[in-house]
């Protein structure tokens, strides 16, 4: 069984509120659904439109990676252990792409 330190009510979509049949979201995906698994890095989402949306919305998916990320290093560590851990921060990635934004 999926455990979240996100998300604790698995009834209610994380993207919308709402109840219904929802699905996990691994929040660092990919080589890294494993470790998400173990570390509780899950959300549980309605599979359309909310679960899409996190895909098709670059900033969405980066904001739920730096909130992640913030829970993680409260929960588990620190910074560095979290870039060990999942190769990057994303929190540094945010700031410093908000900082170049900023001076354009």
């Amino acid at each position: 069984m999926l455990k979240s330190v996100i998300h604790k009510n698995k009834e209610q979509c994380y993207i919308c509120n709402r109840y219904g049949v929802l699905h996990p979201h691994h929040i660092f995906n990919g080589s890294y659904k494993k470790k998400s698994e173990e570390d509780g890095m899950i959300i549980w989402v309605h599979d359309f439109p909310c679960h899409r949306s996190i895909h098709d919305d670059y900033s969405k998916g980066i904001e739920l990676k730096v909130m992640a990320q913030e829970v993680w290093e409260k929960t588990y560590g620190d910074r560095e252990k979290f870039i060990k851990r999942y190769g990057m921060s994303y929190i540094d990635r945010k700031e410093q792409n908000d900082k170049n934004n900023t001076n354009r």
